[in-house]
């Protein structure tokens, strides 16, 4: 059985940061990171694992139709779905740490460009959005796309400020049959300072 990954609500909040000019990544002396290789094909191995991209993608079994929550008060009906389009494979390497420091080891994995589609019913969101696909051996992908609250083409109003003050977030996960997810959105408050909102989420879903 593959496991679903949890995207938390920080790296949401970094992302959607980044949109309104405000995010910007740290570095860890204490990790030995390694730069990324780009993939010729959908069947190229990653990692002392071999895991592949057509791996990952064939754990995405949609479109899906899903119950949604919005707001927390109504719930609504989402129709998502995800496809890959040629876009780019990448092969991160395993991550070792550093002697003498806390940090976990990690595994390779990919990194997917992909189009994921989403849709509620209510209208809120009608959405075509870049997104990255993301996982490694043994647990379900995960992806992650984030746009300007300018660029919505439903019909939602961000609840945090202007649509040009804030940023959306997407994430979820895929396994088969199966997927969950949620949408958060974010602004910045000061250059140091920014706050972010759940919008909704969908739960396990049968196709």
């Amino acid at each position: 059985m593959t496991k679903h990954t949890h995207i938390g609500a920080a790296e949401l909040l970094a992302v959607t940061l980044a949109l309104t000019g405000c995010g910007a990544a740290g570095t860890d002396d204490s990790v030995d990171s390694q730069e990324p290789e780009l993939l010729q094909s959908l069947d190229e191995p990653c990692g002392p694992d071999e895991i592949n991209a057509a791996d990952l993608l064939g754990q995405i079994d949609g479109p899906y139709d899903s119950p949604f929550g919005l707001d927390k008060l109504s719930i609504d009906r989402l129709t998502l779905d995800a496809v890959y389009r040629d876009g780019e494979i990448l092969c991160y390497p395993p991550v070792h740490a550093a002697p003498g420091t806390l940090q976990p080891e990690l595994p390779a994995h990919l990194e997917i460009e992909i189009e994921v589609s989403f849709a509620t019913a209510g209208g809120a969101f009608d959405e075509n959005l870049a997104a990255v696909l993301s996982g490694s051996a043994g647990t379900a992908p995960t992806f992650l796309a984030a746009i300007a609250a300018t660029e919505l083409e439903g019909t939602y109003v961000p609840s945090l400020g202007r649509p040009d003050e804030v940023g959306l977030s997407f994430s979820g996960s895929f396994a088969g049959s199966e997927t969950n997810g949620s949408v958060f959105e974010g602004r910045r408050i000061s250059a140091s300072v920014g706050e972010s909102a759940p919008v909704g989420y969908w739960p396990m879903a049968v196709r």
